[in-house]
């Protein structure tokens, strides 16, 4: 992955079509410019997070498609799109990769980590872990869907 500059324009642009924002006000938006974060651009067919690795930083998918894997890359589980955010695990646990992502085309991350988080003001921090937890919620019940029939 190789880290690319966004104008804070087009930043703000960006992330008014995600979902994972749409509870932040446009000022919190916009701290997000503040934060020194890594915005990363990966080619297709190359990981983003290999299954395994020690590394837990946390990325929201800006655009740009990803395959979860599982199980040696044998086992596709998920794709994901913008607003998805991928390492929550790692990130929450501080421990290594449970799965693999793979760029399915150019995708466009932001990452962040635990020290960027602490940079955010409480009420921003507070945001995105509901939202962390939010999403790990919605995709638990996909799961229960899926595999046990659940609605």
């Amino acid at each position: 992955m190789k880290k690319v500059d966004i104008s804070d324009l087009k930043l703000l642009e960006i992330l008014n079509r995600i979902p994972f924002f749409k509870k932040f006000s446009v000022s919190e938006r916009k701290s997000f410019f503040s934060q020194s974060l890594s915005f990363l651009k990966c080619t297709a067919n190359r990981n983003i997070i290999r299954q395994g690795d020690k590394e837990t930083s946390f990325y929201i998918i800006l655009s740009g498609q990803a395959s979860v894997m599982i199980r040696d890359e044998q086992k596709e589980v998920a794709t994901l799109g913008p607003g998805y955010f991928i390492g929550e695990g790692a990130f929450i646990m501080n421990r290594p990769r449970t799965a693999t992502v793979i760029a399915k085309s150019d995708v466009l991350l932001v990452r962040l980590d635990q020290a960027s988080l602490r940079r955010f003001p409480a009420s921003v921090r507070e945001k995105i872990k509901d939202q962390i937890i939010a999403g790990m919620a919605m995709r638990l019940a996909d799961m229960n869907t899926r595999l046990l029939g659940t609605s």
